[in-house]
């Protein structure tokens, strides 16, 4: 592994300020989980420079912890996921986002993994992790993925030259929740979307985030007590350590038996959380006894069933939003 420098962030601003002085030969580094990993590896290219010093932000004590001010929860972007899951206020605004911890990798794992962590971490695609192959997310031409008949987790929605997939659950998660999140960088502090955070991943050769150079996560926002019900689904080949193979988190919002918002969307199977935007117009209006949670899984999935080598991943998509669907819709039943 190439040596690098540590440099320890007193806060968010301190670390911007590192990143900024150092320039392209610095990396932010969280728990380091995903990126030793890709250092170990020897994971590089034109786009993908082994850095020289790594800033590191678990010393930054102003990025840890959670608070509610008002009616908006707070997550400090280098809060452990062991953490999130332990905090009451959290179980009580977002109980699938406590669903989606306890599916993530293992309790180890989750008492050093941050949420921020989390969300930025690369691909799993064999291609990007291998030293040896220059795909175009680290510098190189094509994708080696869009032609193998290795089976290797493939994009079935999206289209540009990267077909890997988003392996962060919490992204489905906190896209189902409309979260937003807090960044800052040389020009200061901003809030982005949550579902705005992997916009044109695909095209995206320098990475999956729609981050500046330097810019920093330092806070997720969740609104409290809406969405009313919410449920998380994933499937896996294993019980623990492993990606999906696809999941679904879904979020209703309930008014005299009516629901007046809906929120479908599908993680594993893109560089991005997936919306459902069909699926959720399909519900939206309707009283809670119309809605048949097959019905809206059709929905959700159309525009991937003409992919034939994604045909397993389909179905076992789909099933997953049927039984999301049904859960939440039996939460508001009588």
């Amino acid at each position: 592994m190439k040596p690098f420098r540590l440099v320890d962030a007193r806060s968010a601003a301190h670390a911007v300020e590192l990143l900024a002085a150092s320039g392209p030969a610095a990396q932010p580094i969280a728990a380091g989980g995903d990126l030793l990993d890709l250092l170990k590896e020897g994971v590089e290219g034109r786009l993908l420079p082994l850095p020289d010093i790594l800033v590191n932000l678990a010393t930054a004590r102003d990025l840890a912890g959670v608070s509610r001010v008002g009616s908006t929860l707070r997550l400090g972007s280098m809060t452990t996921l062991a953490d999130l899951a332990a905090d009451a206020d959290l179980q009580a605004a977002a109980p699938m986002m406590v669903e989606a911890i306890a599916r993530i990798a293992s309790p180890q794992l989750r008492n050093v993994t941050t949420v921020a962590g989390n969300l930025l971490q690369r691909p799993r695609c064999l291609y990007f992790r291998h030293p040896l192959i220059d795909c175009f997310k680290k510098g190189g031409d094509g994708c080696p993925a869009a032609t193998s008949e290795a089976r290797i987790p493939r994009a079935l929605f999206g289209a540009g030259p990267c077909r890997a997939v988003h392996p962060s659950d919490l992204a489905t998660v906190l896209v189902a929740l409309d979260a937003q999140l807090e960044v800052i960088g040389s020009t200061g502090p901003r809030t982005i979307r949550m579902e705005s955070l992997y916009d044109g991943a695909e095209r995206n050769a320098a990475g999956e985030a729609a981050l500046d150079f330097g810019e920093i996560v330092t806070a997720i926002l969740l609104r409290v007590g809406r969405p009313s019900s919410q449920a998380f689904e994933k499937a896996t080949v294993r019980g623990a350590n492993e990606f999906a193979m696809a999941s679904a988190a879904v979020a209703i919002d309930v008014a005299s038996d009516v629901i007046r918002d809906c929120r479908v969307v599908l993680g594993g199977i893109a560089l991005r959380p997936v919306r459902c935007v069909d699926a959720e117009r399909l519900a939206v209006g309707r009283r809670l006894h119309e809605i048949e949670p097959a019905s809206v899984a059709d929905m959700a999935m159309p525009s991937a069933r003409h992919l034939s080598d994604g045909a397993g991943v389909v179905t076992v998509a789909h099933a997953l939003v049927s039984r999301a669907v049904a859960r939440v819709v039996g939460m508001r039943q009588p």
